[in-house]
């Protein structure tokens, strides 16, 4: 699509003779890989770094698309909530430090971080960073989990964590197998359909997810706790909830909500909501012009102390939220 005199030689290379673009600034990188992938801006971490290149191969095939990237520069990366979209990444070479889901992660050559459809993200990608990103059809991964699961109702899927592989090293292995098996037949079907349902499942069995005890068997009584608080804190995060508050409308016990939030996230009510409170700043910070100011975002997504929640953004996203970049 998009190329140019100078293209970085790519590290561990997959869909060679696919390039989609070649970048010299980030502000061109910016262009292409939202067009690409989902809106993002791409910055230097050393300003007015001479090193900077960036180059993607890619390729559409049903319900997954597969993109290749590199970049020769260190860069920081914010992406606004994929939407249409779920992402797993497999970092080739390089380093990523990723804020995402209420979690930050280190992921090296052979990790692979897993992205919902909602929420924003932050990275840091480190000089001769490359990575395969498979992006699957939100609308198609849901329909594949509710084949799976025997449901007659799509649902929304939430990954509970980003994972570092290790213990899902072969997760890896299979996300750049597939892209190697993709870029050979391409979009042809049947045989793509296939390639495509395998890696769903794959993906699906291997992350951990809201509906993970459905898809393995497992009663879901506990698990049903837990949607309903998670019902009421997407829905009403802006009001004071407190756990007694979520128990009550919940319609269980505090120790009861208290249990079934460390059992599936390992963390309390009052921590995911805190979390959710913090994506929601950030989606209307990075999304408004600078005319709504912190305090007034903080507010109205719940945060009563600024200080107190000025400290958890920066622990939460690795940076004030007086320097999120603004639409402009």
């Amino acid at each position: 699509m998009n190329d140019a005199i100078g293209t970085p030689q790519l590290k561990t290379e997959l869909l060679a003779g696919h390039r989609a673009f070649t970048a010299h600034s980030p502000e061109a990188a910016s262009t292409f890989g939202s067009e690409l992938i989902a809106p993002h801006r791409v910055a230097l971490v050393q300003r007015d770094d001479p090193s900077f290149v960036a180059a993607a191969n890619a390729m559409r095939l049903r319900d997954t698309t597969l993109a290749y990237l590199a970049y020769e520069a260190e860069v920081e990366i914010d992406s606004e909530p994929l939407e249409t979209l779920y992402a797993a990444n497999v970092t080739l070479s390089g380093e990523a430090v990723v804020w995402a889901s209420g979690h930050r992660l280190r992921a090296g050559p052979g990790d692979v971080v897993v992205f919902n459809s909602t929420g924003s993200t932050k990275m840091r990608w480190s000089r001769g960073f490359s990575v395969l990103s498979v992006l699957f059809s939100r609308v198609a991964l849901e329909r594949h989990l509710a084949r799976m699961t025997g449901a007659s109702q799509i649902r929304r899927i939430s990954f509970e964590s980003m994972t570092a592989a290790g213990h899902v090293l072969h997760q890896g292995h299979a996300f750049v197998d597939f892209a190697q098996l993709g870029a050979r037949t391409g979009p042809v079907l049947p045989v793509v359909t296939e390639l495509e349902r395998a890696i769903m499942t794959n993906l699906l069995l291997s992350q951990p997810h809201n509906m993970t005890g459905e898809l393995l068997g497992v009663r879901p009584a506990a698990a049903s706790v837990v949607d309903r608080a998670l019902e009421v804190i997407h829905s009403c995060f802006a009001e004071p909830l407190s756990v007694s508050t979520i128990a009550e409308r919940v319609g269980v016990g505090e120790r009861a909500l208290q249990s079934a939030f460390q059992k599936r996230f390992g963390r309390s009510p009052m921590t995911y909501l805190r979390e959710v409170r913090l994506d929601r700043v950030r989606q209307l910070l990075l999304e408004s012009a600078s005319d709504v100011t912190v305090a007034e975002a903080a507010s109205d997504c719940g945060f009563q102390h600024l200080g107190r929640f000025a400290a958890h953004y920066r622990a939460h996203f690795g940076e004030l939220p007086s320097t999120t970049p603004r639409r402009t």
